[in-house]
């Protein structure tokens, strides 16, 4: 009896050990499958900027990073660039592709293949070109999967310091600003004692067929004869220019600022001393016709020398 007591005990405790054993075979298989997946199937990430803005002539490194493991496999590595249709830089089998390279970038372009073991894809670009704005594409494959990546390339050129020029006419003042080389096209703003006269002024933009650049022409007239303080406000959104200038504007001629002065005065200078030179080479032919006699004295020299020069 006590035999077949201990016979069921016995079988209880085998088959609850089989089950504990079961449901912890299936847990400790279960933990190894993430294990499995979060080792093999890794997330994959290729990360490129927003956007990004470069100085016309000016090399640019457009910024690529992508996800790598823990084996380096350069083999398995395929990184494109593209603009559009267009390849920029293409590399697999472990070096450059560039016979189908547009040949908008042939010489131009470079990958930093030392570090594409840390996930460097970046494309250096040289001599940016206005011609070179638009969507770039960083696609990115490897042994881990793959991924592409898109943003903007702005291009910008700062403007020239803006040259003013004044014309005062009875009861007016007329002031002509001019800037170029500049790009994208700017916003101008003229301002006269906090009042806002933009709408009161003819601007026109010009752009150069060759280079691409914009000159900007801006008039602004007053009626008023006071004398009022005006600024003008030139911005270039892309590269955060701003050229902000005041003007103290002029009641007539003789009023005009100081660098219209400044301007009149180099002018005039030149002018004088050309004059002076011509009066010296003028006295030195004189004396080289008249030949006068050292020891002679001052007037019979000058009696000698004009009596030399036939005068009809």
């Amino acid at each position: 009896m006590n035999h077949f007591f201990f016979y069921i005990f016995k079988v209880v405790l085998d088959r609850q050990y089989r089950d504990m054993s079961f449901k912890l075979w299936t847990a400790q298989g279960f933990y190894l499958s993430l294990l499995l997946v979060k080792v093999c199937c890794s997330e994959f990430k290729v990360t490129v900027p927003s956007s990004l803005v470069v100085t016309l002539g000016q090399p640019v490194v457009l910024p690529c990073s992508f996800s790598v493991g823990n084996v380096w496999q350069p083999e398995s590595i395929v990184i494109t660039w593209q603009r559009g249709l267009e390849v920029v830089h293409s590399f697999y089998y472990n070096r450059d592709q560039l016979k189908r390279q547009s040949p908008h970038y042939v010489k131009r372009t470079s990958l930093y293949q030392s570090e594409m073991q840390k996930g460097n894809a970046s494309l250096r670009l040289e001599n940016v070109t206005i011609e070179d704005r638009g969507e770039y594409i960083c696609s990115v494959s490897s042994q881990l999967g793959s991924e592409r990546k898109s943003f903007p390339l702005k291009v910008a050129a700062l403007y020239s310091e803006p040259v003013l020029q004044f014309s005062v006419q009875p009861g007016s003042v007329t002031v002509l600003l001019t800037s170029g080389g500049g790009f994208p096209a700017p916003t101008l703003s003229w301002l006269q004692d906090h009042e806002d006269l933009t709408n009161s002024t003819e601007t026109r933009l010009t752009r150069d067929t060759l280079s691409g650049l914009y000159n900007v022409y801006s008039t602004l007239t007053l009626k008023d004869n006071t004398i009022a303080t005006l600024s003008f406000i030139l911005r270039n959104e892309d590269l955060m220019e701003e050229i902000r200038r005041n003007i103290s504007l002029p009641e007539s001629e003789g009023d005009l600022p100081k660098a219209s002065q400044r301007m009149r005065e180099l002018i005039l200078l030149p002018v004088l001393l050309v004059f002076i030179l011509l009066a010296v080479l003028g006295l030195l032919l004189l004396q080289t016709i008249c030949k006068p006699n050292r020891t002679k004295g001052i007037l019979s020299t000058t009696e000698h020398c004009f009596s030399h020069v036939d005068i009809t």
